[in-house]
């Protein structure tokens, strides 16, 4: 701390240093007669109403609480061209290539037998389009409290200046897109004041000994003596034992400011940074939609902004209506927290659906994403139910 130390009892009558000066909230200098700690002392936070008022943070406290944000920005009209159509055309796999994902899914499972892949024929490729529609929204939450800390009591050098607002204190992410968590402190908001738990002594005296550094013997309850007047082992017969609050001193450190007599208080600000995202899938065949989130597609659209607005005009009418849909529960998804950035994008996601027969038997199943992956359920040569089905 800058400045010079602060001797016991220099601290003027009713004033604490810092942000405010108010005589009911910084205490005099210490009394002549120092607390009692009896016992393990616990640190503690100094009292609420000791903290005086401070502008913008009067609902503060040592808990902490999340700050509603500023009201929601509104995003501007969408611009023109926004989702224009894209020019995109599915390769349509030959047989030859059905076979060879079909060997390769059928070597990812142990227990699936080849003997259905020299047999089966198929019938008809039957290439679509999977529409997945992603947003990420990027926001910020913030929540103050106060904290303390001991003080060697130097002061802080007074500004005059009013603290900013939770929402006022510029605080930058480190990347956008990515959760983080940062703590500062409030500027104009420290003070330093005595500690209330010791009065700003720094020390107590016991409890547990009223400062005298012994306590009666348990054992003989101060006799010095057990029965047959057998001198007492516990206490050696002088009725008394050290005290093991305070090591035999009679005074204890204490706890909350370390002996130093002064803690300095001070707003912490705590910044948390999180990505939000969904997405919806429009796809039009018994291939299930958590498989087409996981598989890849060619980007056909993309747009990044403060506020986004749904995608319009694009290559399926459902993909705006799932975009709306989207937009609108993030817009008020999070009350607590404020959103700095939107990013959405349209990917699609190459969907074949292939009919076969075998031994007479009509089946049918999928080949899907640009890694051709196979979803085939009910493959008809498995053997037993240990292997894990795409």
């Amino acid at each position: 701390m800058s400045g010079g130390q602060y001797p016991m009892g220099e601290v003027p009558p009713g004033q604490q240093i810092g942000w405010q000066a108010s005589s009911a909230v910084a205490g005099g200098p210490p009394s002549d007669s120092p607390p009692k700690f009896s016992g393990e002392q616990v640190p503690t936070a100094p009292p609420m109403d000791s903290m005086g008022d401070l502008p913008g943070y009067e609902g503060t406290n040592f808990d902490g609480g999340f700050q509603p944000p500023p009201p929601p920005y509104e995003p501007p009209p969408p611009d023109a061209g926004q989702g224009d159509q894209v020019d995109y055309t599915q390769n349509v796999l030959t047989d030859s290539e059905v076979k060879s994902c079909l060997n390769q899914f059928v070597s990812e499972n142990c227990c699936y037998g080849k003997g259905p892949l020299a047999k089966m024929k198929i019938v008809n490729i039957l290439p679509t389009s999977a529409f997945k529609y992603t947003l990420d929204t990027f926001t910020e939450r913030r929540e103050t409290k106060w904290k303390y800390e001991p003080s060697s009591g130097g002061p802080v050098p007074p500004s005059g200046l009013q603290p900013p607002g939770p929402w006022q204190v510029p605080v930058a992410p480190p990347k956008m897109f990515q959760s983080d968590t940062t703590r500062m402190e409030v500027p104009n908001t420290q003070l330093v004041k005595l500690c209330h738990d010791c009065q700003g002594h720094g020390d107590a005296r016991c409890g547990d000994c009223d400062g005298r550094g012994y306590e009666t013997c348990s054992s003989c309850s101060g006799t010095g003596t057990r029965v047959g007047d057998e001198s007492c082992t516990w206490c050696d017969g002088t009725g008394s034992k050290k005290c093991t609050w305070c090591n035999s001193t009679g005074m204890k450190t204490c706890k909350t400011c370390n002996g130093k007599r002064y803690l300095r208080c001070y707003v912490e600000l705590t910044v948390v940074w999180k990505k939000h995202d969904d997405t919806s899938v429009v796809e039009n065949t018994t291939l299930p939609d958590k498989l087409v989130k996981s598989a890849s597609g060619q980007v056909a659209f993309r747009d990044e902004r403060p506020r986004v607005t749904p995608v319009a005009g694009f290559l399926d009418p459902q993909i705006g209506r799932a975009a709306e849909d989207l937009v609108r529960q993030h817009a008020t998804k999070w009350p607590l927290e404020r959103i700095i950035m939107q990013r959405q994008k349209v990917q699609i996601v190459p969907v074949s659906t292939v009919e076969y027969v075998l031994d007479g038997q009509e089946g049918a199943f999928h080949i899907y994403g640009d890694e051709n992956k196979v979803h085939f359920p009910d493959y008809p040569s498995q053997c037993c139910g240990c292997c894990s089905v795409m």
